[in-house]
């Protein structure tokens, strides 16, 4: 049976980032099922030590096991992990490039961001990425969006960079749904995480040239 990549309706996606840290993971960032698993051990306990008339036993079994779930999903409300942080980043700049909210696009690139492309294998500079985003996606651009959406985020997260691999779609009006793959760096500055750098790694329609280069793919 041929793929969606086969047939060129799925952009190529690349390697994938190694996976979070399963303590991290389950226990700050998506405790439901180990907080599920704790409550109904100490319900469990409950029983079972009941069962057997030892209800001292049964109460600070439950006990311990109860507070120790909602230890966890209290730790998970109140503390948001770098991963977390990137991925709401990622989130927000897809948005504000989809709308051409340049305000909100400028905000969460570094002031020496670069975006490589085909076309750009150089990088082009944070001040031309505004205005390539303000021509091409603004109201009255050639390629204005209808319709956008993060299918797919992988994060690679340490206190000093974060690796960030996202899958989007985006529907130009007039036109249909393209895929496509893109990489970016992001590093920590005092005003939060915000992007340094952006890289186009695969689409199911080749990558249009903005800049007149001839490189686009």
């Amino acid at each position: 049976m041929l793929t969606l990549a086969q047939l060129n309706l799925d952009a190529k996606a690349p390697t994938p980032l190694p996976d979070p840290s399963p303590l991290a993971r389950y226990t700050l960032e998506e405790p439901f099922l180990l907080t599920l698993l704790l409550a109904g051990a100490a319900i469990g306990l409950w029983l079972f030590f009941n069962s057997r008339a030892k209800t001292r036993a049964a109460w600070t079994a439950a006990g311990i096991l109860l507070a120790l779930a909602a230890g966890i999903f209290a730790a998970a409300h109140f503390i948001t992990t770098d991963r977390e942080k990137v991925l709401t980043l990622t989130k927000e700049l897809v948005r504000d490039t989809a709308m051409a909210q340049i305000d909100g696009v400028d905000r969460r690139l570094t002031a020496d961001a670069r975006l490589y492309t085909p076309a750009t294998p150089d990088g082009m500079p944070k001040e031309l990425i505004l205005n390539r985003v303000r021509a091409m996606l603004g109201p009255n651009g050639a390629a204005r969006i209808s319709d956008y959406a993060v299918l797919e985020a992988q994060v690679d997260a340490n206190p000093t960079l974060a690796l960030v691999q996202v899958k989007v779609r985006v529907t130009p009006e007039g036109y249909g749904p393209t895929l496509s793959w893109w990489r970016l760096d992001a590093e920590p500055t005092p005003e939060g995480w915000k992007v340094s750098g952006i890289k186009y790694l695969s689409s199911n329609f080749p990558f249009p040239d903005f800049t007149g280069s001839g490189r686009g793919n």
